[in-house]
C-alpha cells in the first residue's frame, strides 16, 4: 500500500523568530514553551494554560486538575 506524501520542512533556529510567531497558534506555543521551560509552570498552577477539564497525573499517582474555564 502506498501513501500520499506531503512536503515537510524542518528548520533549526535559535529561539522563536518573529516570522515564526505570526500565526496566533505559534505565538501561543512560543509563550507556552517559555512558561514551561523557563517560567513557573512546573511549580505553579496550570490555570493560565489549560482548560478546566484538564488533568495531569504524575508518575507518583498524584493528580493535578483544573485550569481556567475556556473562553470559547
Amino acid at each position: 500500500m502506498s501513501y500520499t506524501t506531503v512536503p515537510a520542512y524542518i528548520q533549526h533556529v535559535k529561539g522563536w523568530e518573529t516570522r515564526c510567531r505570526e500565526h496566533p497558534v505559534m505565538d501561543w506555543m512560543s509563550d507556552y514553551e517559555a512558561a514551561f521551560d523557563w517560567g513557573d509552570m512546573k511549580s505553579g498552577p496550570y490555570t493560565a494554560w489549560h482548560t478546566d477539564d484538564f488533568s495531569f497525573t504524575k508518575s507518583t499517582g498524584e493528580r493535578i486538575a483544573s485550569g481556567a474555564p475556556s473562553s470559547k
